[in-house]
């Protein structure tokens, strides 16, 4: 159901970053090997804090800004506005790199 990423980040959030292992994305079958004495965490608290996890994700997902340009993208841009006269603040170089560089 949840991704072995999803998991690892709801155990480690529930367990304060401990090691741990898990044997074929099992749940029920987390153990710290350092902290043998760390109380196990029940399968519907780890279920509830994945869902968590996977809804922050989708949301971080669905409104990150798009992948920086390829040096390749950015370069064809770059000769498009040169070969348009429009290298300047209204070309699509500079309106593509703009959220790249105001930082």
């Amino acid at each position: 159901m949840f991704s072995d990423d999803v998991k690892a980040e709801a155990i480690r959030r529930l367990s304060d970053g401990k090691d741990f292992i898990m044997t074929d994305g099992d749940m029920s079958t987390i153990m710290f090997p350092h902290d043998p004495e760390f109380p196990s965490i029940s399968v519907a608290r780890l279920e509830a804090m994945c869902e968590e996890v996977q809804r922050e994700w989708d949301i971080r997902d669905r409104f990150a800004p798009p992948p920086k340009p390829t040096l390749e993208e950015q370069l064809e841009l770059l000769w498009h506005d040169l070969n348009n006269n429009s290298l300047n603040k209204g070309g699509s170089f500079f309106n593509t790199m703009k959220q790249y560089l105001d930082k």
